[in-house]
């Protein structure tokens, strides 16, 4: 019985790290996120035309082998954070 356990979670350890998401993966992320979130259409415009290149000058990731965790500073108070994992993001931290 150990052996298939150990085998599953060598399986398990191998999926996530080949389906680590990437920085420009997180933008896209937080981009459909920022536009699910307003009601203008003005913001959604903007976010259309300019946020993957401004969410990506202002984050920052750090890849680890199963899983990168992104940060996008707003502000020195405001920041936003997200585990990437498995080609999907789980928000940790967003400004209230």
């Amino acid at each position: 019985m150990k052996k298939y356990t150990f085998i599953i979670v060598l399986f398990l350890l191998v999926i996530a790290a080949v389906t680590v998401p990437s920085k420009q993966q997180y933008a896209e992320w937080l981009k459909g996120h920022i536009k699910e979130e307003s009601n203008s259409l003005i913001i959604n415009l903007g976010v259309d035309l300019l946020g993957t290149t401004i969410i990506e000058k202002v984050t920052t990731c750090q890849s680890y082998v199963v899983l990168s965790v992104c940060t996008t500073e707003i502000s020195e108070s405001e920041k936003i954070k997200a585990a990437g994992l498995f080609n999907n993001f789980i928000p940790l931290q967003f400004p209230k």
